[in-house]
C-alpha cells in the first residue's frame, strides 16, 4: 500500500505542485480495502505486473543511490495484496485498489 501511495506522488507532483492524493479506507470483519488515487497525469497503458524474473536476468531492475529497488513497484502492488486493480485514463489520474481478506 506504501508503493501505490508513493507512486501517486511521485508521477502526480510531475504534473502539479497542487496535486492530491486520495486514500480510501474501507474495513470489515473479513477484508481491509485501500484504494488511492491520484488526478495526475494518467495513462492509457495497460498496467500490470512486470516479469521480474526477466527484467533481473536482462539487467533492468536496479537500486539507487540510497539503495532502494526501482523497478519493483508494479510488481508489489499487484502481488502483495489478495485483490488489485488499476485504472488510468490518460489526463485524469489513476486508481488503485488493493484488497486483503482477513483469515
Amino acid at each position: 500500500m506504501h508503493e501505490a501511495f508513493q507512486n501517486a506522488v511521485k508521477h502526480g507532483y510531475a504534473v502539479s505542485p497542487e496535486f492530491k492524493v486520495e486514500v480510501i479506507i474501507r474495513m470489515s470483519v473479513s477484508f481491509l480495502e485501500v484504494e488511492v488515487r491520484d488526478f495526475g497525469k494518467g495513462t492509457n497503458k495497460i498496467l500490470k505486473p512486470p516479469d521480474v524474473v526477466s527484467m533481473v536476468e536482462k539487467g533492468e531492475l536496479s537500486v539507487d543511490a540510497e539503495g532502494n529497488r526501482i523497478g519493483w513497484g508494479l510488481f508489489y502492488i499487484h502481488n502483495l495484496p489478495d485483490e488489485c486493480e488499476i485504472h488510468s485514463t490518460l489526463g485524469e489520474g489513476t486508481a488503485v485498489r488493493m484488497k486483503i481478506f482477513f483469515l
